[in-house]
């Protein structure tokens, strides 16, 4: 029997109900749902595939997983490391954090005497990835895309490195007929954060309403996406000084949002809704911070297009030309989505391939069997 322990605290979107992964991601952080549900998946996968494993998560609230999750609550990353050593797991699974060294947590690791696996949805510094790389008790670095893999190429790491893709359920993610879709909705999912690049295609919007003066963009996400106490500025959308950066292109001169533009908010799986009935998807226009992101396959699976960033992980998740279309610069969204707004036989084809891509590239069976 191998045993494998997952670590993640998930204080911060506490109250989410992560008991229906098959649904699809109920409105948090990729990496958090991830970490929630990874060890469901992979057990149910075991035990069908009869392999010898046997599968822990360690987090703070555990009243809210999927059915069947052996879990046990914890605060710290000591309480972590403790319960890990007492189940005598053979390997903890663990989320590297850029201030590892600075705040102890590494050499808190280094001491535990547990071998180690990181899952590494985010970049890290080459300060980081050369501490991780030197401890023997580091065995492995799983990156969550091809991308990612590559950048470590000249780093000490690379050793140590591979990549398994993210896996991708919803019931939900579902394809509507073409006649019950909008020609017109553009539809944005993510956290409004600078990171993730909604300004970009705020920045674009007024462009693409000139252009098709009935274009609709709805906007599904908040600042509080991965973490539900942050503070919000007037519009109640995002924090004060990133809201007032977007705002000014989705405002007329009296402060009011623009006719063309519905805020959402945070949404569960009842962003389907939303998203299956759109023309077409953006996620990220940056590119930044993502490497293996759900929202690109949630908008695929339904047979929606997405436009996003010619960059990172996006090059994994988006087969550019034939399920969507990634690019550079807000002129270029902007020309992008206009295109695609122009063309039902462009976003047919498009929407068609998407479909195919996710059920063949990123299903859990595969994504399973990588890890093990």
């Amino acid at each position: 029997m191998t045993k494998i322990a997952f670590y993640l605290g998930n204080r911060s979107v506490a109250e989410v109900d992560f008991s229906t992964p098959e649904l699809g991601n109920p409105g948090v952080g990729g990496t958090q749902f991830l970490f929630m549900t990874l060890p469901h998946y992979l057990q149910e996968w075991s035990e069908r595939s009869g392999r010898d494993f046997e599968f822990l998560l360690l987090t703070n609230e555990i009243s809210k997983l999927p059915s069947g999750t052996a879990a046990k609550s914890v605060s710290t990353d000591e309480d972590a490391i403790e319960l890990a050593t007492a189940w005598e797991a053979d390997f903890l699974v663990f989320r590297p954090l850029e201030d590892d060294f600075s705040s102890g947590r590494a050499q808190l690791y280094m001491r535990s005497g547990l071998k180690l696996i990181g899952w590494a949805h985010n970049a890290y510094s080459r300060e980081l990835l050369s501490l991780y790389g030197s401890m023997d008790e580091y065995k492995a670095h799983v990156c969550v895309c091809h991308e990612q893999l590559d950048a470590l190429l000249d780093e000490p790491i690379y050793g140590k490195s591979t990549f398994i893709f993210n896996g991708f359920e919803s019931a939900d993610a579902t394809p509507l007929p073409i006649e019950e879709r909008s020609g017109k909705d553009v539809v944005y999912i993510g956290s409004l954060i600078p990171s993730k690049g909604f300004h970009l295609l705020a920045e674009a919007w007024p462009r693409v309403v000139e252009e098709i003066p009935d274009a609709k963009l709805r906007v599904i996400g908040s600042g509080k996406v991965y973490d539900r106490s942050a503070s919000l500025g007037r519009w109640g959308i995002a924090q004060a000084d990133y809201e007032e950066r977007f705002m000014a292109f989705l405002t007329d001169s009296a402060g009011k949002v623009l006719p063309s533009v519905e805020f959402l908010g945070l949404l569960g799986t009842e962003k389907f809704v939303f998203m299956r009935k759109a023309a077409v998807g953006v996620i990220n226009p940056t590119g930044l911070t993502e490497n293996c992101p759900g929202s690109a396959l949630e908008f695929q699976a339904c047979g929606v297009p997405v436009v996003s960033a010619a960059k990172g992980g996006l090059w994994d998740t988006v087969d550019d030309g034939k399920t969507g279309l990634l690019v550079r610069g807000g002129v270029a969204v902007s020309q992008a989505l206009i295109k695609l707004l122009k063309s039902e036989q462009l976003r047919c084809e498009l929407g068609g391939n998407a479909t195919v891509f996710v059920a063949e590239k990123f299903n859990y069976d595969s994504v399973c069997a990588a890890w093990g």
